[in-house]
């Protein structure tokens, strides 16, 4: 793979600041908090390099805010980053989840607005005005009926189902590692999972520096006039499958995300019917599925041919025969020898082809390039 260590280093990165950032949200200590923003400032680059420019923008202004307020810094590496609403040892929640968690609650339970009642504006507003008085009478009425979603004290990943679950999970995860290999040694990107060769456009790799060159236009500017260019993305492994050019721009395609913006933004049924005339998909499914090319009936290309008559002359005639081919012509008896076995080809070919015979098996050198790499591939997975 090319630059294999970078990669191994970029995978690696990503894995631990994953880790800080749920650890941060699950503990209470300055320690944990200085890890969050650490991890925070080392995401900037990746914000710049994968397009979420939104979350670019603010995370920076949300880096010089805590700096820069002093009493409120304070507060939070004294304890207030997080929200503590029962005893437990790990129910530590973010400000930010906390809402989502509490008054957002009650928006998908009976009597919210996405479980039967009104979207338009009037009950929303009427809902949103509301909500932090009813949320405080649910959450008394939920103490006095003694009625909680918790049944125990344990975290919710510590329980036997979840561990039972989690262990199925790396068990899979494993096995699909044993059959894809992460770090293939090839010159090139490679999508382990699909083979996907990439080219030299391809810089998802190198996120790190492309969002860190990203970034250094964006120094000495205010937060309104901060302009953010697309072309200043890294380009993934998806551009080379299912991409199209829009206004010069490769944009990938995801067919789910398609569909799901479709079925959102039809007027009528109509419309609908017009969308499926397309294939919807970024490889020709009749001929290829998520592994490759699809298994065909070889037999089925002899119907493509017209028999004619000509006389053929075999003086001097070479024969070349396929060996996969010669492999199911001959039966094997079983608990037979080799040496047995051997006479039973040899006999077989000078029988019905001479002496003059090629045998060909499968001596393709180039595993990434040659015309059975489909078939190669499906017969490994």
């Amino acid at each position: 793979m090319k630059d294999e260590a970078p990669q191994r280093i970029y995978g690696f990165n990503i894995f631990m600041w994953y880790r800080l950032q749920s650890s941060s949200q699950e503990l209470n200590v300055w320690e944990i908090f200085q890890a969050h923003l650490n991890c925070v400032e080392e995401m900037l680059p990746y914000f710049q390099a994968s397009g979420h420019f939104l979350y670019a923008k603010s995370a920076h202004l949300y880096l010089q805010d805590m700096l820069q307020l002093a009493s409120v810094f304070r507060r939070f590496i004294q304890g207030f980053f997080t929200v503590r609403r029962s005893a437990k040892f790990s129910c530590g929640t973010s400000t930010d989840m906390i809402i989502e968690q509490s008054l957002m609650k009650s928006m998908r339970t009976d009597g919210g607005i996405a479980q039967g009642r009104s979207t338009q504006e009037s009950v929303i507003s009427e809902w949103v005005y509301g909500m932090h008085a009813t949320n405080t009478v649910c959450e008394g009425l939920e103490d006095l009926a003694n009625a909680k979603m918790d049944t125990t004290d344990k975290h919710v990943d510590a329980s036997d189902s979840r561990v039972k679950l989690d262990t199925e999970d790396i068990k899979k995860l494993l096995e699909w590692f044993l059959l894809h290999d992460p770090f293939p040694v090839v010159e090139k990107i490679i999508s382990i999972a699909s083979g996907v060769v990439g080219d030299e456009k391809i810089n998802c790799h190198n996120a790190r520096e492309v969002g860190i060159t990203s970034m250094t236009k964006m120094f000495g500017q205010t937060f309104n006039n901060i302009k953010l260019k697309r072309v200043d993305k890294v380009l993934p492994l998806l551009t080379i499958s299912s991409a199209l050019k829009v206004h010069d721009e490769k944009v990938p395609i995801d067919p789910v995300l398609l569909f799901q913006r479709m079925s959102i933004t039809k007027s009528f049924e109509d419309e609908l019917e017009t969308f499926f005339k397309y294939e919807l998909a970024h490889y020709p499914l009749s001929l290829c599925d998520a592994i490759g090319m699809r298994k065909t009936q070889k037999s089925a290309i002899y119907d493509c041919f017209q028999c004619v008559n000509v006389e053929i002359h075999n003086t001097n005639t070479t024969y070349i025969i396929d060996g996969g081919y010669l492999l199911h012509r001959v039966v094997w008896d079983r608990e037979e020898i080799f040496d047995a076995i051997f006479e039973k080809y040899v006999y077989y070919v000078n029988r019905h082809f001479g002496h003059n015979v090629i045998i060909i098996f499968d001596g393709y050198s180039d595993y990434t390039k040659n015309i059975k790499v489909a078939e190669q591939r499906r017969r490994t997975t």
